[in-house]
């Protein structure tokens, strides 16, 4: 029946119900208001990034663009909603929280419609971005810090760190286990080498 494919939410409100929100570039005033919004309409605001974030609310300029911050990068590669804060101020003015889409980021000024994509790939069960991807760092890193840049490699997938292999051959005898063994070489080109200069950071 059309009763059975309805939408258990009123419309034009979100589908979350307990959200669990990050800020980033968020000044004090604002995130004060953010959380005594959440402690009226239900949900909790958090202070680090999790795969439980299902919001990250950030400022935005005149065309809908964020600044790309961890946080933001982290959002895009879980498929968590990357909203302004006039989503916040729609919500107290509805009393709860309402949809998301029209208050949705477009994007940063390096790129647009990153968060709107990796929460399409997310809902879509898309493989991770980094899937299958190994990763190996060398050198110094400034910023992002090597934690973080770890993190959001590990959020997308991707293996980081993984030890390459002796370039001994193999000793044993069996045929076929010499044929499945691959070379240094072989896995090198199946690995992304992130090389960091900290002279050339500015």
């Amino acid at each position: 029946s059309s009763s059975s494919l309805s939408s258990p939410f009123p419309p034009g409100s979100s589908q979350a119900k307990s959200p669990v929100i990050l800020t980033t570039s968020l000044d004090e005033a604002r995130t004060r208001k953010l959380k005594t919004l959440a402690r009226r309409l239900g949900g909790q605001v958090v202070s680090d990034f999790s795969r439980e974030v299902t919001h990250v609310v950030t400022p935005v300029d005149n065309n809908g663009l964020a600044r790309r911050t961890i946080k933001y990068c982290c959002a895009i590669l879980t498929g968590a909603w990357i909203v302004a804060y006039e989503w916040v101020e729609e919500s107290k003015r509805a009393g709860a929280w309402v949809a998301e889409d029209a208050h949705e980021a477009a994007g940063d000024i390096s790129a647009h419609q990153g968060p709107t994509r990796g929460r399409l790939a997310a809902t879509s069960n898309a493989p991770p971005l980094f899937q299958d991807c190994k990763f190996r760092i060398f050198g110094e890193i400034l910023l992002p810090h090597e934690d973080d840049l770890r993190r959001l490699l590990c959020l997308g997938g991707g293996l980081v760190d993984v030890p390459l292999p002796s370039a001994r051959t193999s000793t044993k005898s069996n045929l076929q286990q010499k044929r499945q063994t691959r070379t240094p070489a072989q896995i090198a080109q199946n690995t992304i080498f992130v090389l960091c200069d900290a002279d050339h950071v500015s």
